[in-house]
């Protein structure tokens, strides 16, 4: 008998359409397809081809873009060049491993063209804190280096000497990089160490900032410290006053 030697296989859809969720949802519709127990009715690599030849990238602000792979219907769209940048991302991630204060000391960094090195030791969480952050600058776009995965032979290019943002998995070993100026932002353990000084936003700019942000990620708590807070003054007002002589004048007429 002949001897069946199974390769592996491996699907990467590349686009230069930011548009993460479609091709996530693109890539998890093929992965289905290929354990099939009742397989597909066409071959796998005829629905990727017509997928990537003839499914064309969504004009900014026209309508949608239809497609199927099997029984499955899926759309993408880009929005008006004018508008606000098409993130198709969640920036939870972001705001899960980081606190506020940590938050606006990477956006003080990326704001300043700092050499940023995150770290994880989940690949997609690179990807995802990287875009992210480049949405967070906006107006601004992030020009230099831009590496969201890294992979492992190339951590040596942590020791460029211009502006990057790059993504290292948490399992590579750089103790022997200098790392000198370099902004390292570990996401797993929500620290952010670096040898040279992340120069703080001033105090006005800094409370504004801070308490916008805080109003987006706890609502509720800064409603009700808001109410607190009208409160105190109130009171304090009351207490200026309650202690005050009586006289004619304040008499109601």
């Amino acid at each position: 008998d002949a001897k069946k030697i199974f390769a592996d296989k491996c699907i990467c859809l590349v686009s230069r359409s930011p548009s993460f969720q479609v091709l996530r949802d693109a890539l998890e519709e093929l992965f289905i397809l290929c354990f099939s127990p009742n397989g597909t009715s066409i071959p796998l690599w005829e629905i990727v081809a017509h997928m990537v030849s003839n499914v064309p990238l969504p004009t900014p602000g026209k309508d949608r873009i239809l497609f199927s792979i099997e029984n499955c219907l899926l759309s993408v769209q880009a929005p008006p060049k004018e508008g606000l940048p098409h993130a198709d991302i969640s920036f939870q991630p972001l705001l899960q491993c980081l606190d506020v204060d940590n938050l606006i000391r990477l956006f003080t960094a990326v704001l300043l063209e700092r050499r940023i090195l995150l770290r994880s030791n989940k690949y997609t969480l690179l990807t995802l804190v990287s875009e992210a952050i480049c949405h967070l600058i906006y107006p601004f776009r992030w020009q230099h280096v831009y590496i969201p995965l890294l992979f492992f032979s190339g951590a040596d290019y942590i020791d460029a000497p211009t502006p990057y943002m790059m993504g290292l998995h948490s399992g590579v070993d750089i103790s022997g990089l200098t790392l000198d100026g370099v902004v390292v932002v570990d996401l797993e353990y929500n620290r952010i160490s670096t040898s040279d000084d992340i120069p703080p936003i001033p105090d006005i700019e800094l409370g504004f900032l801070r308490n916008e942000i805080l109003k987006l990620l706890q609502p509720n708590v800064v409603g009700i410290d808001h109410i607190k807070a009208n409160l105190g003054v109130i009171s304090d007002q009351y207490a200026k006053t309650g202690n005050r002589i009586w006289e004619k004048s304040m008499t109601l007429k």
